[in-house]
């Protein structure tokens, strides 16, 4: 626990200036709409929300499993934890992460429903709004899971091995987030189940590389 309160501290900042520049765009936006109407009529879009928190929490989480891997994991061997107990600290970090930034993005379309009802700009829309859902909900924890895994298992990589064998495997590394992008139609190939089942093979993959190569500088 000493470790993940650890992770927990360390990276509380940087979490809260990306939820605070997301929150700056999207205030912004909704100004936009209070002041010049609802511009997203029309576009093919209804949820300006959508435009601003749809890839990017998933992309940022994706740097975040970089970080874990590159810079929190040897600097927490360094300093005597062991390699089980800093991979199960991070893999609990990157639940708690995927669900807290899960949350925020529904308290984020929540706030929108309310300044679309306050405008009249929900019933202008000429596309369904996208209304947060627990299944909606569950995808997204599924999503941002997949992607940070990825970058754990991307960063542990890049960071042990050498940089063509780190190349040649970074395809096969990516399909947790090829699964789990928001833009792809995984329903047709077990949707969820299927993000599940390759986020948790990554996360074991991720595991026994952390476990079994040594701390060493990276070499080309």
């Amino acid at each position: 626990m000493t470790v993940l309160k650890h992770l927990a501290r360390g990276y509380r900042v940087v979490y809260a200036w990306f939820w605070g520049l997301v929150a700056l765009v999207f205030t912004g936006l909704m100004v936009s709409l209070t002041i010049f109407g609802p511009w997203v009529v029309g576009t093919g879009e209804s949820s300006a929300w959508g435009l601003v928190a749809g890839q990017a929490p998933a992309w940022f989480l994706f740097t975040m499993g970089i970080m874990l891997a590159t810079t929190g994991l040897p600097v927490a061997v360094a300093n005597g934890v062991t390699r089980r107990e800093y991979t199960v600290a991070a893999g609990i970090f990157t639940v708690v992460s995927s669900v807290l930034f899960g949350l925020l993005i529904l308290v984020g379309h929540a706030l929108e429903i309310l300044v679309y009802r306050a405008n009249g700009i929900m019933a202008a829309l000429t596309e369904p709004y996208p209304a947060p859902t627990l299944a909606t909900f569950g995808r997204g924890v599924l999503q941002h899971l997949a992607f940070m895994v990825t970058g754990y298992l991307i960063g542990l990589c890049f960071y042990r091995l050498r940089v063509w064998w780190a190349i040649a495997v970074t395809p096969v590394a990516m399909i947790p987030v090829f699964a789990g992008n928001d833009q792809a139609d995984v329903t047709r190939f077990g949707g969820v189940w299927l993000v599940l089942a390759v986020a948790c093979a990554a996360g074991v993959a991720a595991y026994l590389l952390a476990r079994s190569v040594p701390i060493r500088s990276k070499k080309a």
